[in-house]
C-alpha cells in the first residue's frame, strides 16, 4: 500500500500537469484563430468558445462584432444564443450587433407578450388563383382555402415551377390520407405528382415510393432523401437564375434541418427566392412553436417580413438551435 500511494500521486500529478498544457495549448490555439485575418479560422475559433460564459464570450469575440462578415454574423448569434442562456439580454446593450438582432433578442426576451396562436388572412376575390388557394388553406381564412378534395383538382406545380405548395398544403389539411394517396401517385404518368409523392412520403417518415419514371429531378430529390445526402442537396439547392429550388430546399430541410436552416434563412436575407411566401411556410411547417408566437401582420409585406425573419432567427437562437 506504501508503495501504491506515491505512484497514485505521480499519476495524479502527471494528469494535472497533461490538463494544464492541453487547456494553454488549447487557449493558444483560439487566440490565434480568432485574431487570424481569415474569416474562417476566425469561425473556427467561435465554435471553440460557445460553451464559455458570457463574459467571457464577450471579451474573445467583441473585436470581431462590427466586422461585417461571416465570422462577425456568427460571433453575434453565438453571443445573442449565450445572453438567453444566461437571462444576460440587457447586457448586449452598446455592443456593435445588428440592430433587428438586438430588437429581436429583447422581443423574444419580454415574458408579457401573447403568442399569436391563430392566423388570419382576408381574401376580397371570390376566384383566387390557384397557388393562392394551396396558401391560403394554411391559415383561417374569411373565405376557406383549399380542401384536400380542391387539392386533388389543382394541378400540382405551383407558379415557379415547384410542388412546394401542394406538398405542404396537403401534408397540412389531410396527413391521414397521404398514405393511400402515395400509392396512386407513385405510379402516375405525371413526374410532378410523383416527386409530391416522394416529398410526402419522407415528410411523413413514410417507405419511399418506387417511382416509374428515371426522371433526373425526381432521382436527385429522392437520392437526397433515401441516402440522407446533403451535398447533392447543396450542389443541386440553385436553379440557374441563382434563386432558390424550394423542392431541393424542402427535401434539405426534411434530412437535416441543423444544416439547411441557416442556409434556408440566409437565401432570404439574400433574395433568391422567387416567391418569399415559399420560404415562410417552410419555416412554419418545421418550427411552428417558434413561428406561431410571432404576429402574421409581418408577412404581408416585403419590409415587414425582414423583421419576421429577424424574430425568427432570434427564436431559434433562444431555443438553442
Amino acid at each position: 500500500m506504501k508503495r501504491i500511494i506515491p505512484f497514485l500521486f505521480t499519476v495524479v500529478i502527471a494528469i494535472s500537469i497533461g490538463f494544464v498544457v492541453a487547456t494553454k495549448q488549447k487557449n493558444a490555439t483560439i487566440r490565434r484563430l480568432l485574431s487570424s485575418p481569415s474569416t474562417i479560422e476566425q469561425m473556427k475559433g467561435i465554435a471553440l468558445i460557445e460553451h464559455v460564459s458570457f463574459n467571457e464570450l464577450k471579451s474573445h469575440v467583441t473585436p470581431l462584432l462590427a466586422n461585417n462578415s461571416d465570422a462577425s454574423t456568427l460571433a453575434q448569434q453565438a453571443l445573442v444564443k449565450k445572453a438567453f442562456e444566461e437571462n444576460r439580454i440587457q447586457d448586449l446593450q452598446g455592443l456593435p450587433i445588428d440592430p433587428n438582432l438586438y430588437e429581436a433578442a429583447l422581443w423574444w426576451s419580454n415574458p408579457t407578450k401573447e403568442p399569436e396562436l391563430t392566423k388570419k388572412i382576408v381574401f376580397k376575390e371570390f376566384n383566387p388563383s390557384p397557388w393562392m388557394m394551396k396558401l391560403m388553406s394554411h391559415y383561417k381564412l374569411l373565405h376557406g382555402g383549399a380542401t384536400y378534395p380542391d387539392l386533388l383538382k389543382l394541378p400540382i406545380r405551383d407558379r415557379d415551377g415547384s410542388v412546394l405548395l401542394s406538398v405542404l398544403a396537403i401534408e397540412n389539411v389531410a396527413p391521414q390520407k397521404i398514405e393511400s394517396l402515395l400509392e396512386a401517385w407513385s405510379f402516375d404518368y405525371d413526374i410532378d405528382r410523383q416527386k409530391a409523392a416522394i416529398l410526402l412520403a419522407a415528410m411523413r417518415g413514410l417507405p419511399q415510393p418506387i417511382v416509374s419514371n428515371q426522371d433526373e429531378s425526381l432521382s436527385t430529390i429522392q437520392n437526397i432523401i433515401v441516402k440522407e445526402n446533403v451535398e447533392l442537396a447543396w450542389r443541386t439547392l440553385h436553379r440557374s437564375s441563382g434563386n432558390v429550388d424550394p423542392d431541393i430546399m424542402l427535401a434539405g430541410m426534411i434530412i437535416g434541418q441543423e444544416k439547411f436552416t441557416p442556409i434556408l434563412i440566409k437565401s432570404v436575407q439574400d433574395g433568391k427566392w422567387t416567391h418569399p411566401e415559399h420560404a415562410i411556410l417552410i419555416a412554419e411547417t418545421f418550427f411552428p412553436e417558434i413561428t406561431n408566437q410571432i404576429s402574421f401582420e409581418l408577412v404581408k409585406n416585403p419590409k415587414t417580413r425582414q423583421k419576421w425573419w429577424a424574430l425568427f432567427s432570434c427564436g431559434l437562437l433562444k431555443e438553442a438551435r
